[in-house]
């Protein structure tokens, strides 16, 4: 190969000074498309996309792993990618720190792009964060989250505890009666909530029944249930008020 003690060592340097330079960046300033192969294949090993990289998406998954959690061949790659054990460690402490932020009250325009990519996958929209709605994922229990919602709720500064409380919190929100409120005194979920179970203006200010009231609970669409629940309803007392007027 044309080597001897000296050129290898030179050539040995030159390597380090390399990976110093990897380490400093990690490529994280780079565009996909300026990434040498091996680094572009050492990202996809971790899940990134040209779309994940070039926009600073997060990746669910392998990049939240402590160093001893991944395989060999991704301790490699993260190698490849600039990291070492010691530096992988330091940036997972890094972002949970900035995971320990609670953006609940933020504006979506100063959500950090892994805020609002989190918050997409509790299902919100900009006009549902800013207008404090709520998602068929948050009106979930803890347990009941899968592990990608889990991650994503965390993302958004809650640990178990924090959703737990805003969950009983939720559950006695919802339990508020709406019927005795005229229309235009209603809030914009529950006029939304009433629409999707047939109401408008003319027939809730009248008390004009609509077909979905008629309806078992089990008869409701899963989207049907949740708009009930938010005019104040669960299961129990839809069905001893099924024949009532609303």
């Amino acid at each position: 190969m044309g080597y001897d003690e000296e050129t290898w060592c030179i050539d040995y340097d030159n390597y380090e000074n390399d990976m110093e330079e990897k380490r400093e960046y990690y490529f994280n300033d780079y565009n996909w498309e300026e990434l040498p192969y091996d680094v572009q294949s050492a990202a996809s090993k971790f899940g990134f996309t040209q779309n994940e990289w070039d926009n600073d998406i997060p990746v669910m998954g392998m990049m939240d792993k402590e160093w001893n959690e991944l395989t060999p061949e991704l301790q490699k790659a993260a190698l490849t990618l600039g990291y070492t054990e010691d530096i992988w460690c330091e940036v997972e402490e890094e972002q949970e720190i900035e995971q320990s932020n609670n953006w609940i009250d933020e504006d979506w325009v100063d959500l950090p792009t892994d805020v609002k990519e989190a918050a997409k996958v509790l299902g919100f929209t900009k006009q549902l964060w800013d207008n404090d709605g709520k998602t068929v994922h948050t009106e979930k229990d803890w347990d009941d989250l899968n592990p990608e919602l889990q991650k994503a709720a965390i993302t958004l500064g809650y640990t178990k505890i924090e959703w737990c409380d805003d969950f009983d919190e939720y559950e006695n929100e919802i339990r508020i009666d709406y019927k005795e409120e005229d229309w235009i005194d209603l809030p914009t979920n529950v006029q939304t909530a009433a629409t999707i179970l047939g109401f408008t203006q003319n027939t809730w200010d009248n008390d004009i029944r609509t077909p979905n009231e008629d309806k078992d609970w089990i008869q409701l669409s899963s989207e049907q249930q949740k708009a009930a629940m938010t005019l104040g309803y669960d299961k129990d007392k839809w069905c001893d008020e099924d024949d009532d007027d609303f």
